[in-house]
């Protein structure tokens, strides 16, 4: 795949650079790796229609699984990335501002952000925070006590959701990933034309334009545009 060819490459050429940095009786020149390229996968662009989002909420809401539905959810509502949902702890949520405050530590940015709470969110953690694990500071503590303290996996709760909302698909391009959630929760921000300033805040990105691959065209919008362009030709 794109991405394992790509921390391969990653890791070869930090590797020959310590070895001519540090290794004196290394028998190295130069570092052989250093023509190797990364490869450019097409940018995705899927994410759930409304349609598809019900129905993907309706099966996720009929497996109820005691983590993964609420962790799915949260994740739409959010457009958090999974990684950070499954890692959510308590002391991040603050009810009274109704906001979840992600450290740098776990920022792509290193930079911390309040993300604002939607009424489908806040009420997803207040169900959680009344039956909360009080030995644990994770919205979904480890059933096993994994390393982290926090729950891992879910994939096969997820491939059974999206089967039985019908939306697997054998091609990869179109079937529905999680990290679709969070491309859905800008794109419906865009679609009902939330500026892209405000889109790139609540995704916690700090340039604007790692927010664009998200921020979709809204086909009806742009259909209306091209037939009044040509209205007259008519």
């Amino acid at each position: 795949s794109y991405a394992i060819h790509n921390k391969c490459v990653t890791v070869l050429k930090a590797m020959f650079n310590y070895c001519l940095e540090y290794e004196d009786d290394y028998p190295l020149d130069f570092n052989p790796a250093q023509n190797l390229k990364k490869l450019s996968s097409a940018s995705r662009s899927r994410y759930l229609t409304q349609g598809e989002a019900q129905k993907l909420i309706l099966e996720l809401t009929n497996i109820n699984h005691p983590v993964f539905t609420d962790l799915f959810l949260l994740a739409l509502f959010t457009g958090a990335r999974i990684s950070n949902v499954k890692a959510m702890r308590w002391d991040e949520v603050i009810f009274d501002d109704q906001v979840w405050i992600v450290p740098a530590i776990k920022t792509k940015t290193n930079k911390t952000y309040c993300l604002p709470l939607s009424e489908q969110a806040l009420a997803i953690l207040k169900k959680r925070f009344d039956q909360r694990d009080l030995t644990s500071p994770f919205v979904f503590p480890s059933p096993t006590r994994s390393a982290t303290g926090h729950v891992m996996g879910g994939d096969k709760i997820w491939k059974e959701a999206i089967i039985k909302a019908g939306l697997y698909s054998t091609n990869k391009d179109i079937r529905i990933r999680q990290h679709d959630l969070r491309r859905t929760f800008a794109t419906w921000q865009a679609l009902n034309g939330v500026d892209i300033n405000t889109i790139s805040k609540t995704l916690g990105h700090s340039d604007i334009k790692n927010t664009q691959i998200y921020a979709q065209i809204n086909i009806t919008q742009a259909r209306k545009s091209i037939e009044l362009a040509f209205e007259k030709l008519s």
